[in-house]
């Protein structure tokens, strides 16, 4: 069983000594249709007994939460503050990754970015906002990377809005943050079955006891698409399994990008249509109790937990999947007269449609036609192509 010692503070004041509290925290998004978010906390102070005084908070302050496991590296969690809230007896407040926040009420002059890789526009737009003060040095890492190129023009744009058109113009692409201040891209091949970052960033839960706390699982027509319509810049991509449609309608999803090229418009496309006319299962929740784990499986989680990640379960329910994608990710801490519980949420998405195609050097060369199971049909095999 887990241990830890958290510590709570505002503007460097300790909180944790005599504070009663409740800190949620989040990070990405719950469904693949939603934006990426980067890391939010809000945090309930008990103030009733007068221990606390509500003047002391304000909107701009940072607050910031430490855990460390017993005998492991802390993890630290800031934010600044956006909102605060008083009631009789709960001082509230609601907080964001600073350099997200900055980011999301800002606008730059940005220069025309002409057939350029996703992964180098982000970088250069995030390297301007460091010249312009607008973020830390620290945050402004190289995300260099990406397969799909994206051509933007010159204007002044909202920073986060921009960054995020660039990042969703990329298959499977995530713009997203560690628990710390920096930011992550993961472009397409970051999803490979041989991809260092997908191999090596993997929780496994399937031997853990008492794995789940609470699940939940459902199959929603929202996901279905069998008619895709793509805008890029220099015009519009449309994808559709006509087959599909004349036997149950038309279900279309319209995605905007910054895409530069009709053929990695038509690529989006057809990606969406292959797998949204077979969308398996949304994951609305996989709660676990982290203190199940081991002092060195909570810091592992806490220092390297968020989207993008491969997470392994036990089976949920009969022929259901066990590999899953991580796409966001919450926590519920408690802390009262000493007594702490942690509890981690995982939104996910079945492993199986979150796979980047296999390259020919990507398949063992012990494979052979008479192991390939006999029930697979040309539209797994394409699904798996694209």
């Amino acid at each position: 069983m887990a241990t830890w010692t958290a510590t709570l503070t505002h503007n460097a004041t300790n909180l944790s000594a005599n504070t009663e509290y409740r800190v949620s925290m989040f990070n990405g998004r719950r469904t693949t249709s939603d934006q990426m978010r980067g890391q939010t906390m809000t945090v309930s102070l008990f103030w009733g007994d007068g221990s606390l005084d509500p003047n002391n908070f304000q909107v701009n302050d940072t607050v910031s939460l430490t855990v460390t496991p017993t005998g492991q590296t802390a993890a630290t969690f800031t934010v600044l503050v956006t909102d605060v809230r008083v009631d009789r007896n709960l001082i509230t407040l609601t907080g964001i990754n600073r350099n997200y926040s900055r980011l999301g009420r800002t606008t730059l002059n940005l220069p025309a970015y002409d057939n350029q890789v996703t992964g180098a526009v982000l970088n250069a737009a995030l390297t301007a906002a460091q010249t312009a003060g607008i973020i830390d040095s620290a945050w402004s890492s190289a995300v260099t990377k990406g397969t799909a190129y994206v051509s933007t023009t010159a204007g002044n744009y909202n920073l986060l809005a921009f960054l995020q058109s660039v990042a969703n113009s990329e298959p499977l692409g995530m713009l997203t943050g560690n628990p710390t201040t920096q930011p992550l891209f993961l472009d397409y091949n970051d999803f490979r079955n041989t991809a260092p970052n997908f191999l090596n960033n993997y929780f496994d839960y399937s031997a853990i006891n008492g794995w789940a706390y609470e699940w939940e699982l459902n199959r929603s027509a929202a996901d279905f698409v069998n008619t895709a319509v793509v805008n890029y810049t220099g015009g519009t991509a449309t994808f559709a399994d006509t087959a599909s449609a004349a036997s149950v309608g038309v279900y279309q999803q319209n995605v905007s990008t910054v895409l530069a090229s009709a053929t990695d418009a038509n690529y989006l496309a057809r990606r969406l249509v292959a797998f949204g006319t077979d969308p398996g299962y949304r994951v609305n929740e996989l709660r676990f109790d982290l203190a199940a784990l081991t002092d060195l499986q909570l810091r592992n989680q806490l220092l390297n937990g968020r989207p993008g990640r491969r997470l392994s379960t036990p089976t949920v329910f009969p022929g259901g999947p066990t590999e899953w994608v991580i796409q966001g990710l919450a926590d519920s801490i408690e802390y009262s007269a000493g007594a702490k519980n942690w509890y981690r949420t995982f939104y996910v998405i079945d492993r199986a449609y979150w796979d980047a195609a296999q390259r020919w050097q990507d398949v063992t060369s012990g494979v052979q036609w008479n192991t390939v199971n006999p029930a697979y049909t040309w539209v797994d095999l394409e699904r798996n192509d694209i």
